[in-house]
């Protein structure tokens, strides 16, 4: 069979101009739809990877940065869209505004191989009985190949523009009637640059394959739920460990099981939050129909807060101690909404640091502002209930003998008190701003006291999460931080060390959550919580090896094709 001639294209290096396409009596006559939003690192290398077709669309989902930019440098038509919760309806709209018979269909962070365009430059060349071909795509995990564990599968994503639509919110699948043959090529697929940035993309993936769940299940009961959230997650680990041999690819094989096996738990832990909706749970505490009083004969009492874009919950924190305190302090981490604006309706007292996710110098920067013989540090997810106020009145009227309390804070997690599993304990936050400073340098704040620390008989409210998607985003974030802090504390673990973090470790964490502090009698809540904290030890664990580069011989990282075209 004769193919059509196809010009090599130079791919060019990140910010440089790409080089001139090739004439268009030289392109081949397909069109190439490719689905972008935020890309501008990678859709260069995946455009200059087509630069030999003859139309080029790219579906951009409304992008902040220079992907639009870099798009039309590459020659690029670019249709600007809302991304509305389909990838099949982006997938749709690009083929409605194509032009050629064939479509082939890409992701930005897809590159086509020259064998890949040697093959459809033969397929052209001849009538074809089929709509669509299936070829396979080469996915890569932080640099490796992943031959084993399901990830080189195959795609049916070179289709006929008239004979095919595609159909579904996440995993788009072509519907058509004809039939599909084979293209033997591969496209390679470089999904993530990181760990993190794998959790950011499958949070927002988990959110759409939910939907579509609740939308195809209907309501389940809490048995069919307690059954998935269990059973799905071990079943996709085994298929991709055991069943497709990801055991194969080594620590990549163990690391890229488990975090598909985590994708599973989000995802059937938000169609648990789906069924949450409408149900009588306990509310946050109402703001005061009146600002709060300071009483007579209490030591002075200085609020601090550190915040970043809080613009939703810090009024409503405010509310239940403006008045109260004597001063309220904010130490604002250069937020971007209206939170600073929000917070001068409470107080002058407000200066803006950039935190560098070091939330110890924050509180110090806190204490140094403060006036007060005594600090409340609170943050704008917690409440200061009217119970709280008056225990810490009682307290702070006679506290000889005593440079800090602790309290007990209350956990609610989507809308339930979490009195079990390990989430109600005791905190400190009411110290003596003379006695106290703060001597971590992470996230997790670590206060030392100089002096006696006794008990206070209350609790603050604490509301952290409002979402599973807000808690995987900020648990993504947190862990990305805190293990910095755990390579300098730890240096390089021996493999093995790090296996068992990542495979007995969390399910001893899961055990002591659910059986040990009892997290079974919080229902499907703390399943759930249990879980998401067992997944959350896999991510930070996955990160130090990340970070490490830890690697057994025979498993040496393997390097992407840097030109592929």
């Amino acid at each position: 069979m004769s193919s059509l001639p196809v010009p090599a294209v130079e791919v060019p290096q990140e910010g440089r101009t790409p080089t001139a396409r090739p004439g268009a009596a030289e392109r081949l006559p397909l069109s190439v739809v490719i689905l972008a939003r935020n890309e501008e690192r990678r859709i260069g290398r995946c455009l200059a990877s087509v630069q030999w077709a003859a139309e080029l669309i790219v579906v951009d989902g409304m992008s902040q940065d220079r992907t639009k930019e870099i798009c039309e440098r590459f020659g690029a038509q670019v249709i600007s869209h809302a991304f509305e919760g389909s990838f099949a309806q982006e997938r749709n709209l690009g083929m409605e505004r194509a032009r050629h018979e064939w479509v082939l269909q890409l992701d930005a962070d897809d590159v086509v191989t020259p064998a890949f365009r040697d093959a459809v430059s033969r397929l052209l060349a001849a009538p074809q009985p089929h709509d669509a071909f299936k070829f396979r795509r080469k996915s890569y995990l932080l640099g490796r190949f992943m031959r084993y564990g399901g990830w080189h599968h195959y795609l049916p994503n070179l289709v006929r523009r008239e004979r095919v639509r595609y159909e579904g919110l996440v995993h788009e699948r072509p519907v058509l009637q004809g039939t599909i043959g084979q293209l033997d090529a591969d496209v390679e697929h470089h999904p993530c640059e990181s760990l993190a940035g794998f959790l950011d993309r499958h949070n927002r993936y988990t959110s759409l394959g939910a939907m579509e769940l609740v939308a195809r299940t209907g309501p389940l009961s809490e048995r069919e739920l307690r059954a998935r959230l269990l059973g799905k997650p071990r079943k996709t680990f085994w298929k991709t460990y055991i069943k497709k041999q990801g055991f194969r690819e080594g620590l990549h094989g163990l690391v890229f099981s488990l975090f598909f096996a985590g994708v599973e738990l989000i995802k059937w832990a938000k169609v648990w939050e789906h069924s949450l909706a409408g149900a009588q749970a306990p509310q946050r505490a109402a703001a005061p129909s009146a600002r709060p009083a300071r009483p007579q004969g209490r030591e002075t009492l200085s609020v601090v807060l550190m915040t970043k874009n809080e613009e939703a919950r810090l009024a409503a924190c405010l509310d239940h101690v403006g008045g109260w305190a004597d001063e309220i302090v904010i130490i604002d981490d250069l937020s971007t909404d209206r939170t600073v604006e929000i917070a001068r309706g409470y107080t002058d007292q407000v200066f803006s640091f950039a935190s560098e996710d070091n939330h110890d110098r924050q509180w110090n920067r806190g204490i140094e502002r403060a006036t007060g013989e005594w600090i409340l540090h609170i943050d704008a997810d917690e409440v200061v209930t009217p119970p709280l106020r008056d225990a810490i009145d009682r307290r702070l009227a006679d506290a000889a003998g005593y440079d800090a309390f602790e309290m007990m804070r209350k956990n609610v997690f989507l809308g339930r008190a979490m009195r079990q599993g390990g989430w109600y304990h005791r905190h400190l936050v009411l110290f003596r701003r003379q006695r106290a400073r703060c001597v971590g340098r992470g996230i997790h704040v670590r206060l030392h006291v100089d002096g006696r620390i006794g008990f206070l008989d209350a609790e603050i409210e604490h509301h952290p999460f409002s979402s599973i998607t807000q808690f995987i985003g900020r648990q993504n974030h947190y862990t990305t931080v805190e293990v910095q802090g755990l390579r300098a504390e730890r240096g390089v673990l021996p493999i093995r060390a790090i296996v068992y973090q990542l495979s007995v470790r969390p399910a001893k964490l899961f055990w002591k959550s659910y059986r040990k502090n009892q997290g079974r009698r919080e229902g499907l809540h703390g399943l759930v919580f249990g879980l998401l904290y067992a997944f959350v030890h896999i991510m930070l664990w996955a990160k130090y090896w990340e970070l490490t580069g830890a690697t057994p011989a025979g498993h040496a990282h393997a390097s992407p094709t840097p030109n592929a075209s």
